[in-house]
């Protein structure tokens, strides 16, 4: 079982050519309605990708919820989080170009979701632990959740983390709790924005670098970088071996969740006992590639062959 620890969202998703000016309207082709957030978009691929997930989350008690479970039930993924009755379910109106995408959220009941939360005994039944959205999550940025993975590393667990963005902008997590987790991390999938903004430099090589000496040996460091592909590293005895795989080209619909895809098509290849760096980014971009070709994060779940024909066809 993989357990997948992290936001849940649903998403007011757009797409337009040019954002509006303040007092002015800008016409879209569709505005509709999706389950996001990072670990639910995440657990979803994986699960239809043959690892079946354990979804680890809050949501609020509205509709929205409803929303949520009703799509978590329809790909297999397991609901093992909590119902907040006080607060409403995050919610993110994700704005998408051809370019990139820019979000407004209301984290919600993703605030509220704490170590205590968990529910040991499934998680106890993890193969690896993926976590989702950390910077949307704050109550887990404790020394409780520490100790709990913690464990669980030391048990056999691998583990895997996307940060999302921050939008307070520290980059560093309640009270430098980050830097503490990322010596947990087997597998760390920032994009490359988020790797500079984390490490403090100006491009995703020396953003790898520096993280890749962060993590603990033999870790991985994979930057997503868009339309760039990614680039992976790991620190082995005192060198960092570096990696770079381009992007597939696809007609790009809506990159909303392509990130997230790419997480799954990643772990999918080492969960698999596959953890050559550049077949795990190959996976990873095809993945990314497939979801950014299609409209809305989740509608269609990967499948092993969406990715292996990618990959084929270059």
């Amino acid at each position: 079982m993989i357990s997948v620890i992290g936001d849940a969202f649903v998403d007011v998703l757009s797409s337009v050519n040019s954002l509006p000016q303040w007092g002015s309207d800008t016409l879209a082709p569709s505005i509709k309605l999706s389950v996001g957030g990072s670990a639910v978009i995440s657990s979803i691929h994986l699960t239809s990708l043959g690892y079946p997930c354990q979804l680890f989350s809050c949501l609020g008690n509205d509709d929205f919820k409803n929303l949520v479970l009703e799509k978590l039930v329809k790909h297999n993924v397991k609901f093992v989080g909590t119902i907040d009755k006080e607060k409403q379910t995050g919610v993110c109106v994700v704005i998408s170009g051809t370019e990139d995408r820019a979000f407004i959220s209301c984290n919600g009941a993703n605030e509220t979701y704490q170590s205590d939360n968990l529910d040991k005994n499934s998680l106890n039944e993890s193969k690896h632990v993926h976590i989702g959205g950390y910077f949307q999550c704050n109550r887990l940025h404790t020394q409780e959740f520490l100790s709990l993975l913690q464990q669980l590393h030391q048990n056999g667990v691998t583990i895997s983390l996307d940060p999302q963005g921050d939008a307070t902008q520290k980059w560093t997590g309640e009270g430098n709790h980050l830097a503490s987790l990322l010596k947990l991390v087997d597998i760390f999938l920032p994009n490359d924005y988020e790797a500079m903004q984390i490490t403090k430099t100006t491009s995703p090589e020396e953003a790898l670098k520096v993280l890749c000496t962060t993590l603990a040996p033999n870790a991985f460091v994979i930057i997503k970088c868009g339309k760039h592909g990614a680039l992976g590293g790991k620190r082995v005895g005192d060198q960092v071996k570096i990696e770079k795989v381009l992007s597939i080209p696809v007609k790009v619909v809506d990159t909303t969740g392509a990130g997230d895809a790419f997480n799954a098509g990643l772990l999918s290849c080492f969960l698999r006992g596959n953890k050559d760096i550049r077949n795990m980014m190959m996976y990873g971009v095809a993945a990314g590639s497939v979801v950014a070709s299609r409209l809305g994060t989740c509608e269609i779940a990967l499948t092993v062959q969406d990715i292996l024909d990618l990959i084929e066809s270059v």
